[in-house]
Parts: structure tokens; C-alpha cells; sequence
């Protein structure tokens, strides 16, 4: 696994919708998912996310059992695909690391964050955690890439 953040981060238009919905269904419970793609040289592109449980007793936290995590990777590959990290929620807040996330989120992978005020709309941004903390990520859309 890469050490270094990648330059930036593809994310087609379709997948970045289907996050936010899923987002907004599971309000008022935080939503938290896998995300699976490829990593190159200029960038890493998102290709899929597999939705995984979460057994947290508070609303505004997530917690996954460890096997739903190993059966949601291994699905990944079957897929072709490489895991790259996760997407949570954070419901009527923003898309910015929390404190809980500075306590617990793993580091050297994507951490995206979806914010859904009030289950209305989304924002949704792409961070990298290492030593030094949080950095965002730039987001494109596959279309706006260069051949």
C-alpha cells in the first residue's frame, strides 16, 4: 500500500450522487462504506463503494465489525479492484474531519467525508491523514481529466 497521498482523486459524477443518496437514507444515523478503484500515477479513480453496517449505538458515530470490512474488501477484488479507504457521513455537519475522526480514523488511505444538512443537498470532500493530520484532497470528475 501507498504511503503517499495521491495527486488527486477521480470520482465519477454518478458514483458521487449515489453516495450522497445513500448518505441521506440512513439519516439520521451516520453512513459509512468502503470505497474500491485504481491507483496511478497521477491520481487514484473511484469505481465503487460497498455500503457496510454500522453498529455504533450513537448516531453521529460509526463502527464497523471487523468482518464486514474483510468481506467488503474481498468482494473488491473479486471485482478487480483495490481498496482505498472509506466514506462516512457526517449528518447536519460539515465535510471536515470531527475530533472523532482525529482520534480514529486510519491514516495513509482515502477518508471522504459527505455532509447532508439537514437531508438536504451534500457536500462531499476527500482526505488524506498522515503524521501531520488531515489535507484535502482535489476532486475531479473523470470528464474533466486529460487524455
Amino acid at each position: 500500500m501507498s504511503l503517499l497521498p495521491p495527486a488527486r482523486v477521480e470520482l465519477p459524477a454518478e458514483l458521487q450522487q449515489d453516495l450522497l443518496r445513500a448518505a441521506r437514507a440512513a439519516l439520521p444515523r451516520e453512513f459509512v462504506a468502503a470505497l474500491g478503484g485504481h491507483r496511478g500515477a497521477d491520481g487514484w479513480r473511484l469505481e465503487a463503494m460497498l455500503p457496510l453496517p454500522n453498529v455504533a449505538i450513537a448516531a453521529d458515530r460509526f463502527e464497523v465489525p471487523p468482518a464486514a470490512f474483510a468481506a467488503a474488501e474481498a468482494e473488491l477484488r473479486r471485482r478487480q479492484l483495490t481498496w482505498l479507504g472509506f466514506v462516512h457521513s457526517h449528518p447536519d455537519g460539515s465535510a471536515t474531519p470531527s475530533g472523532v475522526d482525529h482520534a480514529q480514523l486510519w491514516w495513509h488511505c482515502l477518508q471522504c467525508i459527505v455532509s447532508v444538512p439537514r437531508g438536504v443537498g451534500g457536500r462531499l470532500l476527500c482526505h488524506w491523514r498522515d503524521a501531520a493530520g488531515f489535507h484535502a484532497l482535489p476532486l475531479v470528475q473523470p470528464s474533466a481529466v486529460a487524455p
